[in-house]
């Protein structure tokens, strides 16, 4: 359990860090109105604050004494958990990179 746990955590984080990077979003658009990133951080937050066992208790009343209980105990809060700190990776780059290359893209156009 507590390695399909780890794997969905990972999945999350990539999928949740990916789109909470501010980096990820300027590099769709330049001009991106309003800050995305930013909401979808903060959705992140709230089952990053709840223990573990306090999501294994929630999912028993819901699903009662099912292996999927532990997993999804497990993959919720690491999963955000690896999403927050993949988010700081990609946010913490260097960008000088990206804003050469978004630069000659729209030169392009």
């Amino acid at each position: 359990f507590a390695v399909c746990g780890t794997v969905f955590s990972i999945l999350i984080g990539l999928i949740g860090g990916l789109f909470s990077s501010e980096i990820w979003w300027r590099s769709l658009s330049p001009q991106l109105f309003g800050t995305p990133w930013l909401f979808i951080r903060s959705l992140l937050a709230i089952p990053r604050s709840i223990h573990e066992a306090i999501w294994g208790l929630f999912f028993v009343n819901i699903f009662g004494l099912d292996p999927l209980v532990a997993i999804l105990a497990i993959a919720i809060p690491f999963g955000t958990i690896t999403a927050k700190v993949f988010s700081d990776i990609l946010d913490e780059t260097p960008r000088q990179a990206l804003t050469a290359l978004l630069s000659s893209r729209s030169e392009e156009h």
